[in-house]
């Protein structure tokens, strides 16, 4: 699957990158190695439970990494074989916040 990530145009950083680059050296590695999973198996994950859909209607999923009793969240939309991260955020209750929801679905149009 082809992977990118999303930015702002404005010649920064992808704030998804900037989110793993932040993490602890360990965890960043960990939410890498989950990407690099679902650039190799595409929408396979689907029946692990690391990818599930966020919103089906808007192609949104989430890509889940625990480690540490933390967990990630890398949002990306998915759509004819290929997949963008939008978004990341360290989610601390079950369902994802509505207003990370909103910004990924801002940074889709």
């Amino acid at each position: 699957m082809k992977l990118s990530f999303w930015t702002s145009g404005s010649g920064r950083l992808s704030p998804v990158l900037e989110f793993i680059l932040n993490l602890p050296p360990t965890h960043g590695k960990r939410v890498s190695k989950d990407i690099d999973h679902l650039k190799e198996q595409g929408l396979g994950l689907l029946s692990s439970s690391k990818l599930k859909p966020l919103s089906p209607s808007d192609k949104l999923y989430e890509l889940k990494t625990r480690i540490d009793g933390v967990t990630y969240r890398v949002i990306f939309i998915i759509s004819g074989g290929e997949a963008m991260a939008v978004h990341a955020l360290n989610k601390k209750s079950k369902k994802v916040p509505i207003d990370d929801i909103k910004l990924a679905k801002a940074r889709c149009k």
